[in-house]
This record gives C-alpha cells, sequence and structure tokens, in this order.
C-alpha cells in the first residue's frame, strides 16, 4: 500500500496510470487543482493548500490538516512523489 503524494496537475497525471486498488493519495500545493480529475477512491486533498488556491473540493475526497498527512505517511509504505 503506497501512498502518492502529487503536488501538480500533471503529477496527477503521471500517478494516476500507478495507482492500485490499496494506495491512498494526497493532493497538496499545486496538486490540489487536480480534484476535480481525481476519480481514485482515496484520494486525500490537503485543506490550506485547497483554500489558499481557492479550490472547492467535493464530498468524493477527504479534506485534511497537515496532521492527518502525517498520520497517513505514518500508515503508508512507500511514499511516492509526482511533481512532472
Amino acid at each position: 500500500m503506497s501512498l502518492h503524494l502529487v503536488f501538480s496537475t500533471s503529477g496527477w497525471r503521471s500517478c494516476r496510470v500507478r495507482l492500485a486498488h490499496a494506495d491512498a493519495v494526497v493532493l497538496l500545493g499545486d496538486g490540489v487543482y487536480a480534484a476535480h480529475q481525481a476519480e481514485h477512491s482515496a484520494v486525500h486533498v490537503l485543506e490550506e493548500d485547497a483554500h489558499i488556491r481557492g479550490i472547492a473540493v467535493d464530498a468524493k475526497h477527504t479534506l485534511i490538516s497537515y496532521d492527518e498527512l502525517v498520520a497517513l505517511c505514518t500508515q503508508y509504505q512507500p511514499l511516492v512523489s509526482w511533481n512532472d
């Protein structure tokens, strides 16, 4: 079970072809712009980054804090960063 940290929309495009069903995704930084494209079952969006960028996140995604991001990082291995 991997945790994919997505920092850009192009990173999301690269990430989504590598996702396994049990993996989780966190959209952060400019990656929050991909929230409307992300259809994976376990997509989390860093709330502060979405708020700063004016991105509305629908109910299919989970808004998380930095503390929750740290907790996710301890639950999943490996961590994979995407920022193409």
